[in-house]
């Protein structure tokens, strides 16, 4: 058996673990995690039961394979938030990537000008790189007004900034997080992860796939995280709709609780 594809037995029974780990977490691990970080959206609360949708996450765009993974969004009807790496904005073609993205009616957020941890910097430092890629993604055409920290955690001097300078800015002072574990950062197992996250699917339950191409993994080892996420969405886009589920962009999902849909372009 290869180590970058384990048996479907294997895959099916991880899958089936994630939806009981998912109960798990809606009974202990997800108020615990809220208490600990109170300023951070790990689900959007509000929606009926009967409103099956989940909000879809991209992290770390525009990659070469952007364009691929905007195509398959759009062959399944479905809607995302880009958190979008201001750095990966090199040329023309790249800043017409994000425009695409609000034609096609998805949502761009801000998630620093490059992958460095947001909890490394010094407070000086945070304040000086979000503004950057605030004004990169401004330069591009883009509005954000929703903010995931690069490696998603934050610190207290954070929390503050975004509750003032954030909020001065236009933005949301939450942290847009998730409860999903981002495996795909971890391993080549595309089937796994998109059953992984379509078996814990909930209404407001915040998905997070992975749009790069030249990061190391835990051994070391350059992936291509794009190619990872274009295998996996159609297969989630698949069990997801099984389960009568819609994927949607934070905006549309926080739009149908009856949060204020946010405007991305004057």
């Amino acid at each position: 058996m290869s180590r970058h594809r384990p048996s479907l037995f294997l895959t099916r029974l991880a899958a089936a673990c994630s939806g009981l780990s998912h109960r798990m977490g809606q009974r202990w691990l997800r108020p615990a995690l809220q208490a600990l970080q109170p300023q951070a959206i790990l689900r959007v609360e509000g929606l009926r039961a009967d409103q099956r949708l989940v909000a879809l996450t991209i992290d770390d765009s525009p990659s070469a394979e952007t364009a691929g993974i905007l195509d398959l969004l759009s062959d399944h009807d479905a809607t995302a938030t880009f958190f979008i790496h201001g750095a990966n904005i090199r040329n023309a073609a790249e800043t017409r990537l994000l425009r695409r993205m609000l034609d096609d009616g998805h949502e761009v957020g801000n998630h620093m000008p490059e992958p460095v941890p947001s909890v490394q910097l010094k407070p000086h430092e945070f304040a000086a790189e979000f503004e950057r890629n605030h004004r990169i993604l401004l330069d591009a055409g883009t509005k954000p007004v929703r903010f995931r920290p690069s490696h998603g955690f934050h610190n207290r001097p954070m929390a503050e900034f975004m509750r003032t300078r954030g909020v001065e800015l236009g933005y949301r002072p939450e942290f847009y997080l998730g409860l999903t574990f981002p495996w795909d950062v971890f391993f080549e197992i595309p089937g796994w992860y998109a059953r992984h996250n379509a078996h814990a699917a909930a209404p407001g339950r915040i998905v997070v796939f992975h749009d790069n191409q030249d990061r190391r993994d835990w051994r070391g080892t350059i992936i291509n995280q794009s190619r990872r996420t274009l295998a996996a969405l159609p297969l989630f886009f698949a069990e997801l709709e099984k389960q009568g589920f819609k994927a949607r962009s934070l905006a549309h999902v926080e739009g149908a609780c009856g949060r204020r849909v946010a405007r991305e372009r004057d």
